[in-house]
């Protein structure tokens, strides 16, 4: 097991040298809206406790840094890191989006989970 993780441990080493990093994530949802964006603001404080500060996720709310249905673009761009929004918001820009976002014959919610 030992012998496996030593070739993670050299090619980790430069991304690990560079030291705290932080990831921009970007929402459809408004700062206070109830379920969603409280997903996106626990998963950012769950990453920054796991990785002791190491690794933290900002999050800004719809119309902070990008507006609501311009967050596939933002990260596109590199403007943001990552984005948390639903798939149909995408239809226009990537029609197979939808079949991800539970519409009729889409996946059920746990074929989502799996």
């Amino acid at each position: 097991m030992a012998a496996a993780a030593a070739p993670a441990a050299v090619l980790a080493a430069p991304a690990i040298a560079q030291g705290n990093r932080t990831l921009q994530m970007v929402m459809s949802w408004p700062h206070n809206f109830p379920g969603l964006a409280s997903i996106a603001y626990n998963f950012a404080k769950y990453v920054g406790e796991l990785t002791n500060g190491e690794l933290t996720v900002e999050v800004a709310a719809a119309g902070e840094l990008v507006a609501a249905f311009e967050v596939f673009d933002a990260v596109g761009s590199g403007a943001a890191d990552c984005y948390h929004s639903t798939p149909v918001y995408l239809a226009g820009q990537w029609q197979p989006s939808v079949f991800f976002a539970q519409v009729p014959f889409g996946f059920t919610a746990t074929e989502h989970l799996a």
